[in-house]
């Protein structure tokens, strides 16, 4: 009887010794089968630097924009904001080295380290890329080419101040003229920032917050005081206001005065010209009148408005849509200019529509 338990005993002792035998055995063989086979490669997160989307290729341009000697700033911009999308800034910030040859992830930071490269050559125009085709890391390439190019120095952000100075809105629209300041006060932003506030919660206390909102005063009424006269009555408006109103707010106002300020586009020009820069009023009559203009039962003489330019001395309008201190809107420069504004009576009425100054006849 005892014989027998033991013959059992043993015989289950043996069976447990195979089975872990085996499967000692079998991880033994597939991490010999790894280990041939190459590096073992992690399974690599979405969220990851490393990782890259199967539609993705090194030949796509990120941007549009090509790097030259003069737009290093807005195509660092450019090309942060592509690389940031594909999650790969560490690989030009630095934050991200190249790992040990035996790290599990070598192989990964290559082949992204290659995309990154391969898109920044292709934001760089021919002869800058031809200075730096042979480097071999990115955040090397990206450094080189900050150096070379970056003008954040004293000279240049005094040249954008005196441009900011200097600048009048002239021939441009207030669209235009906000897009030209904006421009400038972003470049000066990003070579002189203020600080972010860090430390206070509640209510800024360390003055930083002070110091962003005069900064934004004086880009407004830098703005302001580079607009032409006509829009002098809102830029008073504007200024009168307290607290001043963000550059939005002063954008939405200042396009509804230009629109108002603006002509008819439904007005035909002849009629315009003859309105703004004389006196003359075309009345139809009845009966027959001999000296008239288009012959019968028309005649032509002054208009009795009473709209006065204090600038230009004429009736008819005022100053605010005064053309000989405005000059002509945008869609009559083509036809016309301001030496259309004359001052005898003879020349005014040359500027009349052409067909009424053909019957014109002398009294």
């Amino acid at each position: 009887m005892d014989s027998t338990h033991s013959d059992v005993s043993s015989t289950a002792a043996s069976n447990v010794d195979i089975n872990t035998l085996s499967q000692l055995l079998l991880q033994l063989t597939q991490l010999q089968n790894r280990t041939s086979s190459g590096t073992v490669h992690p399974p690599i997160d979405q969220n990851s630097p490393y990782f890259l989307h199967p539609a993705e290729s090194p030949g796509n341009p990120l941007i549009s924009l090509r790097l030259n000697s003069q737009n290093y700033t807005n195509w660092s911009r450019s090309i942060s904001l592509g690389l940031e999308s594909k999650n790969k800034i560490p690989f030009i910030d630095g934050s991200l080295p190249r790992p040990e040859v035996t790290d599990p992830m070598y192989a990964a930071w290559g082949r992204c380290n290659t995309y990154v490269l391969s898109w920044l050559h292709l934001s760089l125009s021919h002869d800058i890329l031809q200075s730096v085709i042979w480097r071999k890391v990115a955040s090397d390439l990206w450094n080189d080419l900050k150096k070379r190019y970056y003008q954040g120095d004293l000279y240049h952000v005094s040249e954008l101040y005196e441009e900011l100075y200097s600048a009048k809105q002239g021939d441009l629209s207030i669209t235009s003229y906000f897009t030209k300041m904006q421009a400038i006060w972003e470049e000066i932003d990003n070579f002189r920032p203020i600080p972010m506030c860090l430390t206070c919660t509640s209510k800024c206390i360390c003055g930083l917050e002070e110091m962003r909102r005069y900064r934004n005063e004086d880009y407004i009424a830098r703005f302001l005081r580079g607009l032409n006269d006509q829009f002098a009555t809102a830029k008073t408006q504007i200024m009168l206001l307290k607290p001043l109103p963000d550059m939005d707010s002063m954008f939405a106002m200042l396009t509804q005065q230009e629109r108002q300020l603006s002509p008819s586009i439904d007005t035909p020009d002849s009629q315009i010209l003859y309105a703004a820069n004389s006196g003359y009023n075309f009345t139809r009559g009845r009966g027959r009148g001999r000296g008239g203009v288009n012959g019968r039962g028309r005649s032509s003489g002054r208009s009795h408005s009473t709209k006065h330019c204090s600038f230009c001395g004429r009736t008819g309008h005022i100053v605010d849509t005064c053309f000989k201190k405005h000059g002509l809107p945008p869609h009559l420069q083509k036809r016309g200019s301001i030496n259309n504004t004359f001052t005898d009576e003879n020349d005014e009425i040359s500027a009349l529509p052409s067909t009424a100054v053909k019957n014109v006849n002398p009294i």
